[in-house]
Order: structure tokens, then C-alpha cells, then sequence
């Protein structure tokens, strides 16, 4: 009787746990679905009107984009610097006062070169010679009048050959022993020298003797006591080449055989002009031209940029009197109705009180030089 109304009692609830768990599984399952569904549909965005930012880092040092390097002639000294760093200038704008005693040993020493490069020039004609280098004998002389010498240099090596210590030599190839400093015969067809053994080498000996008579690179024979230990070629002992840079060979002064001393011209050339150190001498003088007149414009007085009937611009030397800093008095240098250049714009002179807008006072603009103002 009571285990009836208890089994009915649990049937409740066995069927309560039933229903709970079904609605659970089916809760789970549409939940899924529903998640699976979302996951399906693509992410949208909406297109709008907008900015891109990016963020770049690195390191690095800041420069100027564009920078300018001002420089000095080589020896002038600066007596005040007008500027600081991190000042901003204009064209024209004064950065220093020079020293104008350094600028006045500098235009005296660039003088000087350009005297003596003129003096150069003036003893050079139009003709120019090849000296010899050292003291010595002409052995070899394959240049003549008319040649060119590149072209002789190139063929021979070059346009003769010295003997500058006396001697000739001859290499022996022999298994004779010969003491050294021992005297022998040298022959050659037309000829005959006392020589001596001078030096031993790997296949026989050097045989050397005087190079008053002996043939460059004539065929020898040497003998000791009338016999016979060998044969060989005669070369010169201590060579020296002698070369040119170019032109036209007008006269040979020497000819093979010949003693000559250092300084002795062996060659005059015809067309000196042509030849590189004629050029060269040029140039330089071109050079010291330019640096000379860099360092005048350095010291020269004060001037403006005016421009004549044409519109071009002609520089002026000026003389200027009293500036109240802004206006300067000009004494000499322009007339009344004279266009002048300021900083890149002009203006027309009202008379001898110019008002130049503090160009006089602060250098700037077209004006160079020092002033009073």
C-alpha cells in the first residue's frame, strides 16, 4: 500500500527531469543552428569618405634639403663673423668682414705666380726643345727631322738613348773561369776594346768596356790571351731614355756617338703650342687669373648693380657718404635717373640721398666691398 503512493510520487518527477532535459537539448540545438547561421554571413563594412594615417618611425639626423657651401680664397683670414647659426640670410646678405691685410699678401703673392707664368710664356716661341737630362753619350738615336715624336716613342721606345756612366757591356755565355777585373779582348767587325770581367751570372759573366767606339748592339767576341771564350751582344751598361710629349721633331742637334750634358738641347720642336707643357702653363696661369680676381673683388670698394639702355646689368663703383640706416648718401659713382639693382627688384635714383633700404648699411643685395655706412 505505501510502495504504491511512493512509485506514484517519483513519476512526477521522473517525468518533470524528462521534459527539463528535452527543452535543454532542443535550447542547445537552436542555439547551434542559430550560432552556425551567424558564422555563415560575411562581415560587411560600409564605404565612407575618409583619411589614411600611417606611422612611420626610424632614426636618423635632420639636414637641410638643400645646403650651399661658401669658401674663401686659401689664406685670407676673417676678421668678424656678422651671422650665427640658425640665422636666416638672402642672397647678398653679409656673413663676415675680411681681413684686409691678408687680403692684400694674398693679392701680392697671386701677382707674383702670374709674373713669373707670364715670364714663362714670353721666353716659350713657337718653338720648344728636349734637353738632356744628365751628362752622357748618344748610343742610339732613332728620331729624325720631321718625325713625330709620339709616333717615334711608340715605334722605338724613344727618341735616343744615353750612355751615362762610360761603358758598354757584354754578356757572355761560357763555362770558362775567368777571375773578376780580369782584362780581355773585345772584337766586332771594324773595331777593338780592352774590356773587363765585371760581374759573374748564372750561365757565364759580364764583360764591360768603354762606350767611346763600341756599336750599340753590335755582335762581339771576347778573348783572353788570343783565346777565345765567347760571344755576345753589346748593350749599354747605365741607359737612359730620352722622351717627349709631342710635336714635330725641326732639328736634331747631335747626331750617334755624340757627348752631351745635362741641359744640352738634342731636340727643337716645331710646333711648341701643340705640346703639353705649353698647356699646362696655360691653365695654370688661367687659374692664378681667377684667384687673383676673386681676392680684388674682395677688396674693392663699395658698388651696385645699375642697368643701361639695354636692361643689362653693369657693375658700378660707388662712393657713399652719410646713412642714417636707411638712406645712405652716394658722392660719385651714379646720376640722378640711374636704375639700380635692389635685391632683385629696381629703383629709380632720386638723387644723391638714395634710398636704399639698409642695403649699404647691412652689404646685402648686389653690393660688395666695404662701406662707411
Amino acid at each position: 500500500m505505501n510502495t504504491r503512493k511512493k512509485a506514484r510520487r517519483r513519476w512526477p518527477l521522473v517525468l518533470g527531469v524528462c521534459v527539463l532535459a528535452i527543452a535543454l537539448v532542443g535550447a542547445s540545438f537552436f542555439a547551434a543552428r542559430s550560432r552556425a547561421t551567424e558564422e555563415s554571413l560575411p562581415e560587411t563594412c560600409t564605404i565612407a569618405r575618409g583619411d589614411v594615417e600611417a606611422t612611420i618611425t626610424g632614426n636618423g639626423r635632420l639636414e637641410s634639403a638643400d645646403t650651399l657651401d661658401v669658401f674663401l680664397p686659401e689664406g685670407v683670414k676673417i676678421e668678424e663673423v656678422l651671422v650665427e647659426a640658425g640665422d636666416g640670410v638672402k642672397q647678398g646678405d653679409a656673413l663676415a668682414t675680411l681681413e684686409q691685410d691678408s687680403l692684400q699678401e694674398l693679392a701680392a703673392q697671386l701677382s707674383g705666380e702670374l709674373s713669373a707664368l707670364d715670364a714663362g710664356l714670353r721666353t716659350r716661341r713657337l718653338e720648344s726643345t728636349i734637353e738632356s737630362p744628365v751628362r752622357g753619350r748618344i748610343k742610339y738615336l732613332p728620331a729624325g727631322e720631321g718625325d713625330d715624336v709620339i709616333e717615334v716613342v711608340c715605334q722605338y721606345g724613344a727618341l735616343a738613348v744615353l750612355s751615362t756612366d762610360g761603358l758598354m757591356q757584354v754578356a757572355l755565355e761560357t763555362g770558362s773561369p775567368l777571375a773578376l777585373h780580369t782584362e780581355v779582348s773585345v772584337k766586332w767587325s771594324g773595331g777593338e776594346e780592352t774590356g773587363t770581367v765585371a760581374a759573374r751570372t748564372q750561365d757565364g759573366y759580364v764583360v764591360t768596356l768603354d762606350d767611346g767606339n763600341a756599336p750599340y748592339r753590335g755582335r762581339a767576341d771576347v778573348y783572353l790571351d788570343d783565346v777565345y771564350i765567347g760571344s755576345g751582344t753589346m748593350e749599354i751598361h747605365a741607359p737612359l731614355a730620352v722622351l717627349g710629349a709631342g710635336g714635330t721633331i725641326g732639328t736634331v742637334h747631335y747626331e750617334e756617338g755624340d757627348e752631351v750634358y745635362a741641359g744640352t738641347t738634342l731636340f727643337t720642336l716645331d710646333n711648341e703650342p701643340a705640346v703639353d707643357a705649353y698647356r699646362q702653363t696655360m691653365a695654370e696661369r688661367g687659374e692664378t687669373t681667377e684667384r687673383l680676381r676673386d681676392v680684388l673683388q674682395y677688396q674693392s670698394a663699395p658698388y651696385v648693380y645699375r642697368l643701361d639702355g639695354d636692361g643689362q646689368q653693369v657693375r658700378t663703383p660707388i662712393q657713399t657718404g652719410l646713412s642714417d640706416g636707411t638712406n645712405a648718401q652716394v658722392l660719385s659713382g651714379l646720376q640722378e635717373g640711374d636704375t639700380i639693382v635692389c635685391g632683385g627688384e629696381t629703383r629709380e635714383n632720386p638723387g644723391q640721398a638714395m634710398g636704399f633700404a639698409g642695403m649699404l648699411e647691412r652689404r646685402e643685395a648686389l653690393m660688395g666691398g666695404e662701406t662707411d655706412a
